[in-house]
Order: structure tokens, then sequence, then C-alpha cells
């Protein structure tokens, strides 16, 4: 989140206390900024997959696999198809990890069923 783009303003029309009251504004939302920056960074790196409990990870699976197929079936339901779409829906936030969780857990029943027969 960036909301200070650019340092280059002209003050001259201001006057002494409205030029200082603006630079106290700006280093506050400066300050704000890297405040929230720093909590998005942090929630971000706590929602890591290493960092969840099975219970989390069970839980996402699932979200992510009904988005999922909620998501393709609306892709497959439109007459134009740009498979570039589809990639997108596969591989958007972390459903790339769950999808390959939920084919290693589906790989491994298939190896019980045919190790049964």
């Amino acid at each position: 989140m960036q909301i200070i783009k650019n340092d280059t303003v002209d003050y001259s029309y201001l006057s002494d206390y409205q030029v200082k009251d603006e630079l106290v504004r700006l280093e506050r939302l400066r300050r704000l900024e890297s405040e929230e920056n720093e909590r998005e960074k942090n929630m971000k790196e706590g929602k890591r997959i290493y960092n969840l409990s099975l219970k989390e990870i069970f839980n996402n699976l699932l979200n992510y696999m009904v988005e999922m197929i909620n998501e393709i079936t609306k892709f497959i339901e439109t007459p134009e198809k740009d498979y570039n779409n589809l990639l997108t829906i596969l591989t958007r936030d972390d459903r790339l990890i769950y999808l390959g969780l939920l084919i290693i857990i589906i790989s491994m029943v298939l190896y019980f069923i045919s190790g049964t027969n």
C-alpha cells in the first residue's frame, strides 16, 4: 500500500504554520502507512501453510477446492474459452499448494485401493 507518491509539492502559497502542519500530517501518514504495511506483512507471514494447523489446512483445502470448482464451471459455461484464465483459476492465491495436496491425497487413496486387490 503506497499512499504518498510524490514529495515535490509546492508549498509557496501556504503560510509557515500551514506548511509545518502539512509536514506533520505527512509524517504521521508515512508512519501509519509503515505500521500498516508491517501489520499486513506479519499477517501474511502467519497464514503461510507451514504455520497452519492440520485442521486449518484441511479447511483451506476444502474452501479452495469449492471455489475452484465453482470458477471452473463458470469457465466451462463461457462460450469463448481462454485457457490462460483456466491456469489463472488453478494458480490463484495458494490454490496451487492445495491442489498439490489434493493430488497427493488422491494418489495415496488409489495406491491403498490397488494394494488391497
